[in-house]
């Protein structure tokens, strides 16, 4: 149907193409039509992730025990009073064994047993590709513990902020060889979609970074899977500029937008995700900076410098060519 729309409209089309967890063999089906439409003159272009797509399961926000019965009155009290009261061993032991008397939404995902086979601690060592056996059911299988206990108590560290994260799209093997071979792929662009949604859920501010360090920087020089830097950021800036008719940016040459980013690329880093409170009401979202942006220029003009707001306003709305 999508290559349909393209071929009759003639408009380029985009869409997110992700590995599931469910068939997890499907993008090689889509990517094969795409490859063959593409040949055919058809202006579709696959939109593929940087890593996989993370859900964040925290005590701070979205979380396996939150919809309980025993959990309800702790929703509104004090992070360290939560933190206390989740502490306690007979309240434990409640959440760990109580039945979630719901059957949807997150409550399903919670349901399904297949979910601990791809949840992982995320730890201070940021890490997206990680190691099967650090899954929270091997963890459990190791330790002859139920999958809930070991979320429960990794859960508590760092003072109930620590995170665990579910590889929902792009990990169903285990690893990143479907994301390494979706981002090298002459025909996709890099990016993702669903901003503004579920931002106690996901957070994915840090995934350009993430493209710029991991795949060009952090690889081993002799990992087939290392990138170019400029092939990277090509990806990030010309591919994508061209994609949406914005034939003024993505490159730096004479007569082009003047949008720049000055990069401390030996220091260039995602941080850790953090739950901050400045949504109407006081309500939370994942947030997730950078270091290593030195300045950012928008048509000529600095708008940030190390990570501080200059209060520059020179954009304005972005409209095709």
């Amino acid at each position: 149907m999508l290559i349909q729309i393209a071929r009759s409209t003639g408009c380029p089309f985009t869409f997110l193409l992700v590995q599931t967890n469910t068939y997890p063999e499907q993008w090689r089906e889509v990517m094969a039509k795409c490859t063959a439409a593409v040949k055919g003159g058809v202006p579709i272009i696959p939109m593929v992730f940087a890593r996989p797509v993370c859900v964040l399961f925290s005590f701070q926000g979205e979380n396996p025990f939150e919809y309980l019965p025993s959990y309800q009155p702790l929703k509104k009290l004090p992070h360290d009073e939560k933190m206390a009261a989740l502490r306690d061993s007979e309240l434990r032991q409640k959440l760990v064994t109580e039945q979630d008397p719901h059957t949807t939404g997150m409550s399903l995902l919670y349901q399904n047993k297949k979910v601990w086979e791809r949840t992982y601690p995320m730890g201070q060592q940021l890490s997206y590709e990680p190691d099967s056996a650090h899954s929270i059911a091997a963890i459990a299988a190791r330790e002859k513990r139920d999958p809930r206990e070991v979320v429960y108590d990794l859960m508590l560290a760092q003072n109930g902020r620590a995170f665990l994260m579910y590889a929902a799209f792009g990990y169903a093997d285990g690893n990143a060889d479907c994301l390494r071979e979706l981002i090298c792929d002459p025909i996709t662009v890099m990016g993702g979609s669903d901003a503004g949604a579920h931002v106690r859920q996901i957070i994915d501010a840090g995934v350009s970074t993430y493209a710029l360090t991991h795949w060009t920087r952090d690889k081993a020089t002799d990992d087939p899977s290392r990138r170019p830097l400029e092939f990277v950021v090509k990806k990030l800036t010309q591919d994508g500029a061209r994609l949406f008719g914005m034939t003024d940016r993505g490159t730096l040459e004479p007569g082009a937008k003047a949008d720049v980013n000055l990069i401390d690329y030996d220091n260039l880093r995602v941080n850790h995700p953090e739950m901050i409170y400045d949504l109407p009401a006081g309500m939370p979202r994942l947030m997730q900076t950078a270091n290593g942006y030195e300045k950012t220029f928008v048509s000529g003009e600095v708008v940030q410098e190390n990570g501080k707001d200059t209060g520059a306003r020179p954009g304005r709305i972005v409209r095709s060519a």
